[in-house]
């Protein structure tokens, strides 16, 4: 998976950058920029992490996907920020400084430690995998899902075959395991016949209502959701006054 992570990230920042962003642009990124540490300064983690991905979108640049993965940090997304951390560390390669890039190292380590893992065993290959509604994969997967402690509802799609879908719960540091085979539509089983049922004498009868009784019976399983986490000290990165990198980019939290 996290070669998918990284192999995404090398496509989207080559596509991003073939088109050099205009100066409206790189300023509108600023200006969003500056509003995203605005909004990080008072506690709005969402508004922020909204803020920098828009930037991004304008005029790509590494500090900005290491902002948004503070925020998804401190949104306790940790596989959210583990995945921005790695694609930070992508793009950052060649141009960021040597101790930002093993910041960034060290915390997708710490960070590591406060996930769960979902390894899954599913046939046949090309199927769509989701995690909470969100497309992660295909089918088969080469390292196990990173999700957050926690109740995830796991769905597995693929066309001629019946929807797979499972609620797991991880603990940090656990790992789940899906073993199953898709079932294919066209080899549905099919169900046998109800047995006739005597009817009732007439002193007994019960009036139907609205032309009859449904029985409908649906079993669920509720599990608890215990969420670890807490506030994590944070290192939000400036825009600098000009484009050559200064030392005073990191604006260190409490």
């Amino acid at each position: 998976m996290r070669g998918r992570i990284v192999a995404c990230a090398l496509l989207l920042h080559a596509a991003t950058a073939a088109a050099e962003p205009t100066a409206a642009e790189r300023a509108e990124a600023r200006a969003l920029f500056e509003q995203g540490v605005e909004s990080l300064r008072q506690g709005a983690f969402p508004d922020a992490l909204g803020s920098f991905e828009a930037s991004w979108r304008l005029n790509p640049r590494p500090l900005v996907l290491y902002n948004a993965a503070m925020c998804r940090q401190e949104l306790f997304d940790y596989p959210g920020a583990i995945a921005g951390f790695e694609e930070y560390l992508v793009v950052g390669a060649s141009d960021e400084p040597a101790e930002r890039l093993a910041d960034a190292r060290a915390r997708i380590a710490e960070l590591e430690q406060r996930v769960g893992r979902v390894a899954l065993a599913i046939e046949p290959a090309g199927a769509r995998v989701l995690v909470d509604g969100r497309e992660l994969g295909t089918t088969p997967l080469t390292e196990p899902l990173r999700v957050g402690p926690g109740t995830h509802v796991i769905e597995v799609r693929l066309d001629g075959f019946a929807e797979l879908r499972r609620e797991v719960t991880v603990a940090q540091g656990e790992r789940v395991e899906i073993v199953a085979a898709l079932t294919a539509t066209g080899s549905t089983e099919v169900e046998p016949p109800p047995l006739p049922v005597a009817p009732l004498p007439e002193d007994q009868a019960v009036e139907e209502e609205d032309g009859g009784i449904a029985t409908e019976w649906w079993f669920w399983t509720i599990l608890g959701v215990v969420v670890a986490g807490g506030a994590v000290t944070a290192g939000v990165l400036l825009w600098p006054s000009d484009e050559a990198p200064a030392d005073d980019w990191v604006l260190h939290g409490p």
